[in-house]
C-alpha cells in the first residue's frame, strides 16, 4: 500500500469515530431530557394498569380525608348459594374411514 493510502483511509476511519460519537451523544442527551426518539416526541403515555393504580390510590386518600374507611362492627355474612350444572353432552368422534385397497394394473 501506498502512505497516501494509508494515511486517506486513517482519516476517513477518524472522520466516521467523530460522526458517530457526536450522535451518540446527540441521542444519549436527548434520552436524558426525555426525549428519546424511539419512544416518541413527549412523555410516554399511561398504561391503562397505571392509571387504574393512580385512580385507587387517590380513591383511598379520598375516603382517609373524609374518614369514611371505617370498619362496621358486626359485619354481615352470607353464605354462598350450591349451584348445579347439567353435565353437558361427551363429544362423539366421527369413526374412523377405511384407506380404499391400492389399485393393481397390468403395469404396475
Amino acid at each position: 500500500m501506498k502512505p497516501d493510502r494509508v494515511k486517506g483511509t486513517f482519516n476517513a476511519l477518524i472522520a466516521i469515530g467523530a460522526l458517530f460519537c457526536a450522535v451518540f451523544v446527540l441521542l444519549s442527551v436527548q434520552m436524558v431530557l426525555g426525549h428519546d426518539p424511539a419512544l416518541g416526541a413527549g412523555k410516554s403515555s399511561k398504561t391503562k394498569a397505571s392509571l387504574k393504580a393512580s385512580k385507587a390510590k387517590a380513591d383511598w386518600k379520598a375516603k382517609i380525608e373524609r374518614g369514611t374507611d371505617t370498619v362496621d362492627a358486626a359485619p354481615t355474612y352470607v353464605a354462598p348459594q350450591q349451584t348445579s350444572v347439567a353435565p353437558q353432552q361427551t363429544y362423539q368422534a366421527p369413526p374412523q374411514y377405511v384407506a380404499p385397497a391400492p389399485v393393481q394394473s397390468s403395469t404396475s
